[in-house]
């Protein structure tokens, strides 16, 4: 499937999560207004960012 706009290089990421932790997932991303995989993202950036610092878009 083909998508359109602009979109930045990047590869596929499958992991397999527990059904509660995938319910918690979801629950985080609708509280957040926002979707599993911009979530997702988001929490890898928080957690790979320097100390006091910001991560990398």
């Amino acid at each position: 499937m083909k998508r359109s706009g602009k979109r930045q290089k990047g590869k596929l990421l499958s992991v397999w999560v527990s059904a509660a932790l995938l319910t918690r997932l979801d629950e985080g991303a609708k509280r957040e207004g926002s979707d599993r995989s911009k979530f997702v993202r988001n929490a890898i950036r928080e957690k790979l960012s320097p100390p006091g610092g910001v991560a990398e878009k």
